[in-house]
């Protein structure tokens, strides 16, 4: 007598694989908002943030997103992080709301980093 698995229970049995495996998998939001504040700092934060409303990701402490401009962490290019603060302040001088990507694997002092931005007309 043998017993046969039909193919829900196959994929259950993948998905208990996948829970008890142990990784990690990071987040990502999208996030539409006006630039309320920007924020730099010689020593935390990444050096400059961006206050940013409906910052709504686990893991990410809300009101504000890093740009990360001093290089904290693994494989930020500073130069583009600049880039991305200059967009926050141009749309913050010219009171236009942006469209940002965060990444809850990310974070410098509770703060997540922006990965994406655009000026939204």
């Amino acid at each position: 007598m043998s017993i046969r698995f039909g193919s829900g229970l196959k994929a259950i049995a993948a998905l208990g694989v996948l829970a008890l495996s142990g990784q990690a998998y990071a987040a990502t939001a999208h996030v539409t908002s006006p630039v309320t504040r920007i924020l730099l700092h010689d020593s935390s934060f990444g050096g400059c943030m961006a206050g940013l409303n409906n910052i709504r990701l686990t893991g990410c402490t809300t009101g504000f997103a890093t740009f990360d401009c001093k290089g904290s962490l693994t494989g930020t290019d500073t130069v583009m992080a600049y880039r991305m603060l200059d967009q926050a302040q141009l749309a913050l001088a010219t009171n236009k709301s942006v469209f940002v990507t965060i990444d809850s694997s990310l974070v410098i002092n509770g703060y997540c980093k922006v990965t994406r931005i655009d000026i939204l007309k």
